[in-house]
């Protein structure tokens, strides 16, 4: 299988390399319908870190920044990462005003702002609770796209039904450990 290697976390605490499927979910729709994705789970990840950044450590055991759909989400959460990865006792405000200023000249700045403004209200032990929800949405994302480059190929004669079967069998099988 063609697969990309990401970091990601496994129950351990860990860092491990997982293999993901390929192919962009983003450019996939299925009868007009988004991927799944949950943005108020994704968002009370980042809340609950800021609001106690010590829940980094096994919130990054559930969940890696390729798991959040909403970019800007990723893109705070890997800052949060490399942040908490240099000054662990950073936390609440403090930890979330180092953030936005990492932010300050990004194009995009408005958009993450309000993003910031929505961090505030919600306490470090909801963390890993938002992040089985980010995980497991991410998941389906990723069985979606592997499934969607499955059919495209078993429609065209040219692919092998075994290669096929197989490419789907191996990633499918890693969804029971919860690394797909």
């Amino acid at each position: 299988m063609n697969a990309i290697k990401s970091p990601g976390g496994n129950r351990g605490g860990e860092q491990e390399q997982r293999n993901l499927p390929n192919c962009s979910t983003k450019k996939i729709e299925f009868n007009e319908n988004p991927l799944p994705g949950n943005k108020v789970a994704e968002i009370g990840v980042l809340s609950a870190c800021v609001a106690d950044s010590m829940k980094l450590d096994p919130v990054r055991a559930i969940v890696g920044p390729d798991d959040f759909y909403m970019g800007g989400v990723k893109a705070v959460f890997t800052k949060m990462l490399e942040l908490h990865s240099k000054d662990s006792g950073l936390t609440g405000s403090p930890f979330l005003v180092r953030i936005e200023t990492s932010f300050e000249h990004h194009q995009d700045y408005q958009k993450f702002q309000d993003l910031f403004d929505s961090l505030r209200p919600i306490t470090g032990t909801t963390a890993t609770h938002f992040a089985r929800i980010v995980h497991e949405t991410a998941s389906r994302r990723r069985i979606i796209a592997l499934t969607y480059e499955a059919n495209l190929k078993a429609f065209d004669p040219a692919f092998d039904l075994n290669d096929i079967i197989e490419e789907l069998l191996e990633p499918l099988s890693r969804l029971e450990g919860g690394c797909l």
